[in-house]
This record gives structure tokens, C-alpha cells and sequence, in this order.
């Protein structure tokens, strides 16, 4: 896989908030990239989408998700993704090498108390209550966090939905 990590066709991306202000950015791996094909392909599954309803106790039926690396360059402030039928957020780790930074941030809104989880190496997921603040601290090592990242959704989707910028 790490070949086509590095033959992918990586553009800027960013996050837009409710004022159209971006408040993460990143490469983004184009949707049509053989890469970002494949894992589409190997986690758009049924079995898949029923163990995690059963874990969340909701409802899922779709998925939604997109590879990135990000580097010190980029950033990413604290958000929330409950939104668009959305209801868990994963991240699948696909960095092969460990990295410096990089941490996965939730804060509890009621005591403001923050939790942070390492990067996932690669293979390992992250899945996460997307009604959570929440984000990815800044990377500081040249090797980037490249992950496959997105949304368990309560409905299906069609291709060009989505609220990132390309």
C-alpha cells in the first residue's frame, strides 16, 4: 500500500466552518486516485457498518472518508462533525514510520477536561463520538500522519457529497 501512498495524486485541502473561515488543512488524496479507490472499496462494507452500529447503538449505513497527510505546515482547531448525518468519525492509520505529534484531541465541554490519543500506527483505527470537540495537533516531524479519515453516516451517500474544499 505504501507505493501508492507515495504515487498518490496529494492536493491542498482544506476544512471551512460555518463562516467560511478554515479551521483544518491538509494534502487531500483525489477521489478518483487508485488509492483512495481501494479504500473505499475495502471499508464501504455492511458487516462493517453493522458492528459499528452495534458498538455506537445507532444506526449506520454508509461511510464517507478520505486519505490525508498532514505536516507542520498544516493545522487543525478544535471542531465538531455532528452534522450531514454523521454519526461516528474513524481514523485508520497509514503512516508506516512512528511520528512526532500528530496527537488525536477530544474535550469534554462540560469541564473542559482533554483527552489525547496517539497517532494510530499503521492498520490501527480510531473511532470517535463525533459530537466531541475535537482535533489533531500539530505534526512536527517530517515524516506526515497519513491517515484514512471520515464519517460513519446514517444514510447513504452519493459521490459528490461531502463539506470539504478541494
Amino acid at each position: 500500500m505504501m507505493p501508492m501512498v507515495d504515487a498518490g495524486e496529494f492536493r491542498y485541502g482544506h476544512h471551512l466552518n460555518k463562516r467560511a473561515r478554515p479551521y483544518a488543512t491538509e494534502l487531500r488524496l483525489q477521489r478518483h486516485d487508485p488509492l483512495a479507490k481501494l479504500l473505499r472499496f475495502i471499508t464501504c462494507r455492511p458487516r462493517l457498518y453493522r458492528a459499528i452500529a452495534e458498538l455506537i447503538d445507532r444506526e449506520v449505513c454508509a461511510l464517507d472518508g478520505r486519505c490525508y497527510k498532514r505536516g507542520p505546515e498544516h493545522f487543525d482547531n478544535w471542531h465538531k462533525d455532528d452534522f450531514g448525518g454523521r454519526v461516528a468519525g474513524f481514523s485508520l492509520g497509514l503512516q508506516p514510520e512512528a511520528i512526532v505529534g500528530g496527537e488525536f484531541e477530544t474535550m469534554d465541554e462540560k469541564t473542559g477536561d482533554v483527552s489525547t490519543f496517539a497517532p494510530p500506527s499503521f492498520g490501527e483505527v480510531t473511532i470517535f463520538d463525533i459530537s466531541l470537540p475535537h482535533r489533531v495537533c500539530p505534526v512536527k516531524s517530517a515524516t506526515p500522519r497519513i491517515c484514512w479519515a471520515g464519517w460513519f453516516l446514517k444514510d447513504t451517500i452519493s459521490e459528490s457529497s461531502g463539506s470539504h474544499s478541494e
